[in-house]
């Protein structure tokens, strides 16, 4: 999938948004700010 991503011309920082985004939303934005520091560490 991330080489696909890649493929169309997207980097994995913008892989890391969309599966941040992707993540907060099935756990309803309860989470999504201990995914976004995880992500960043």
């Amino acid at each position: 999938m991330e080489a696909v991503l890649q493929a169309m011309g997207y980097d994995k920082n913008i892989f890391k948004i969309l599966l941040i985004q992707f993540v907060s939303l099935l756990r309803g934005g309860k989470k999504s700010i201990y995914v976004d520091r995880v992500w960043r560490i």
